[in-house]
């Protein structure tokens, strides 16, 4: 059922994982836009990029509707947004023509749909910081168990 609701986010974030994997495994498998940056950037990046695949397929198969699913899918995805937008300036710090406009533009529009994303899906589930407080007030009037 995860597959019809999430096709696009698990597929993604499959790819993301084993790029990521590959990267960890063996370095000289860096994109070139990353393999000039610092040593310190270049690993950040790689490791965002793994965390951010693992996170992004992980909480929604979890079950995305709960806490956990939902703190897992978060963070993979602002792993993820970090690591599109650490290749993005690896593209205009390395490369730095016009060439690399539209690969800049499409990296920072997915690490911006990430964040989004990230941020919808607390406010779809009903898990904001004011549903939790109002729940936890309301248990607390029933005598319920927090």
């Amino acid at each position: 059922m995860v597959l019809y609701r999430h096709p696009y986010q698990l597929s993604i974030g499959v790819a993301l994982a084993v790029m990521g994997t590959r990267n960890l495994l063996t370095p000289a498998a860096l994109p070139s836009a990353i393999e000039a940056l610092p040593v310190v950037v270049a690993y950040g990046y790689t490791v965002a990029l793994t965390l951010g695949g693992i996170g992004m397929f992980l909480g929604p198969v979890i079950n995305g509707r709960t806490t956990w699913g939902l703190f897992i899918e978060q963070i993979g995805l602002w792993f993820t947004a970090f690591a599109m937008g650490v290749y993005a300036a690896g593209l205009v710090v390395v490369i730095g023509s016009p060439r690399v406009a539209i690969s800049v533009v499409l990296l920072c529009s997915l690490a911006f749909a990430c964040v989004v994303r990230s941020r919808a899906s607390v406010l779809d589930s009903g898990y904001t910081l004011h549903g939790v407080r109002t729940e936890l007030a309301r248990r607390r009037r029933n005598g319920e168990d927090c």
